[in-house]
C-alpha cells in the first residue's frame, strides 16, 4: 500500500459557481416568470448511471 502525505489547502476548493445548461438556464426562466414573487429555486442532483455520483 503506497501512502502519500500532503497539506490541505480549503482554497483550493473554494465555491466556484453553478454552472447551467441552456435548457436548465431557460427552464429556471420560464419558472421565475410564473412565480412573480419567487425568492429562490431548490436544485437538486440524481444518483443515476455510472458517471461516479455515489
Amino acid at each position: 500500500m503506497d501512502m502519500h502525505s500532503g497539506t490541505f489547502n480549503p482554497q483550493d476548493f473554494a465555491w466556484q459557481g453553478l454552472t447551467l445548461t441552456p435548457a436548465a438556464a431557460i427552464h429556471i426562466r420560464e419558472l421565475v416568470a410564473k412565480q412573480p414573487g419567487m425568492v429562490g429555486v431548490r436544485l437538486g442532483v440524481k444518483q443515476t448511471g455510472c458517471a461516479g455520483f455515489g
